[in-house]
C-alpha cells in the first residue's frame, strides 16, 4: 500500500497572504458640566453640538502634534454630521484616528452608550500652508461692532454672542462681523493670539440662526437642530484681523429655515475660507415629540 505524501506548510505559506493593520485610536470622555457659562449658556436637555465639536478639536490638538506652532500647523478643515441627540448622561466619548492612505486626514466619531451619534473628519493643515500675515499681528485690536440681540442667536447672555454689525444687502447678501470674545471667555482662554477653529464655527452657527429669523422669517421659539457643519480655512486668523462672515446661499423656502446655508469667511478684507451648515427647524411641540422618541 502506498502512503500518500504529506506536506506541512511553513508559516510563510500560511500567513503570506494576510495583511496586518494597526490603528492608533485617540479617545476621550467628555465631561458634561451643565454649570459651564458658555456651553450651557441657558438650560438644555442635551449636549450641544458646539461642545462635541470642541471636544474633537481639543483631542485633535494632542493627536496631531499640538505642540507645533499654531501659525504653521493645526486644522484646516472640519466636516461633522450629527445623527442623534447627545444626552446629558452618560458621558459621551469622542474618538479620533488617522485615515489610511490620506495624509493629514483624521476620522472622528462620537459615541454614547456604545452607539455612534455623530461622525466626520478633520484635515490637518500642511506645515507649508500660508500663515496669518505678519503685518496684522502688530495692529491695534479690531474695533468691535455692537453684538446682535442674544435672543436672535439663541443665547441668554450677550457675552456669548460672537457676531455683530448685521447688514442685509439689497442684492440679497447678508454679512456680520465676527466679534472678539470678552476677556476670560472660553475661546479667549482657548486661543489668545489666533481665532480658535471652533470659535469661527460657533460664529457661523450663530449667523445661520440669525439668518433663519431675519432673512427667512422663522418665528422666535422654534427649535433648531443642526445636522451637519463644515468649515475650511486656508490659514489661521489673527485676533488683530477684522473678520467678516458673508452668506452665499440660503434655504429656498421662507418661514421654515430648513435646508443648507453657505458662507464665506473674510479676514483682513480677503477671503480665507468657506462654510456650510445644514439643519432643520421645528416647533416646540414637534421638538418635544422628537425628544420623547429619542430618549
Amino acid at each position: 500500500m502506498t502512503v500518500p505524501a504529506t506536506h506541512t506548510p511553513d508559516l510563510s505559506e500560511v500567513f503570506g497572504s494576510l495583511e496586518y493593520h494597526c490603528r492608533l485610536i485617540w479617545e476621550a470622555r467628555i465631561a458634561v458640566n451643565q454649570e459651564d457659562l458658555f456651553f450651557f449658556d441657558h438650560p438644555l436637555d442635551h449636549v450641544p453640538a458646539v461642545m462635541l465639536t470642541e471636544a474633537a478639536l481639543r483631542l485633535a490638538d494632542q493627536a496631531m502634534d499640538g505642540a507645533a506652532s499654531p501659525w504653521r500647523a493645526g486644522i484646516s478643515r472640519v466636516a461633522l454630521r450629527f445623527g442623534q441627540f447627545c444626552e446629558l448622561s452618560p458621558e459621551p466619548v469622542v474618538r479620533l484616528w488617522a485615515a489610511e492612505r490620506r495624509a493629514g486626514l483624521w476620522n472622528v466619531e462620537f459615541r454614547q452608550d456604545e452607539n455612534i451619534i455623530g461622525a466626520g473628519e478633520l484635515q490637518r493643515r500642511a506645515a507649508t500652508a500660508p500663515s496669518a500675515p505678519a503685518k496684522v499681528r502688530a495692529l491695534a485690536p479690531v474695533r468691535a461692532s455692537e453684538p446682535v440681540p442674544a435672543g436672535l442667536v439663541h443665547r441668554a447672555h450677550t457675552q456669548n454672542v460672537l457676531i455683530g454689525g448685521y447688514e442685509a444687502r439689497a442684492s440679497g447678501g447678508h454679512r456680520v462681523d465676527l466679534l472678539t470674545p470678552v476677556p476670560g471667555h472660553y475661546f479667549r482662554r482657548r486661543s489668545p493670539r489666533v481665532r480658535a477653529f471652533g470659535e469661527v464655527i460657533e460664529g457661523i452657527r450663530q449667523f445661520g440662526i440669525l439668518l433663519a429669523h431675519e432673512a427667512r422669517e422663522v418665528v422666535l421659539g422654534r427649535q433648531f437642530i443642526v445636522k451637519t457643519i463644515e468649515l475650511e480655512l486656508e490659514r489661521p486668523i489673527s485676533r488683530h484681523e477684522p473678520v467678516v462672515l458673508r452668506s452665499t446661499g440660503l434655504p429656498r423656502h421662507r418661514g421654515r429655515g430648513t435646508g443648507r446655508m453657505d458662507f464665506t469667511i473674510e479676514a483682513g478684507r480677503r477671503p480665507v475660507g468657506t462654510a456650510q451648515v445644514t439643519g432643520t427647524v421645528v416647533s416646540a411641540e414637534v421638538y418635544q415629540r422628537i425628544r420623547g422618541t429619542n430618549r
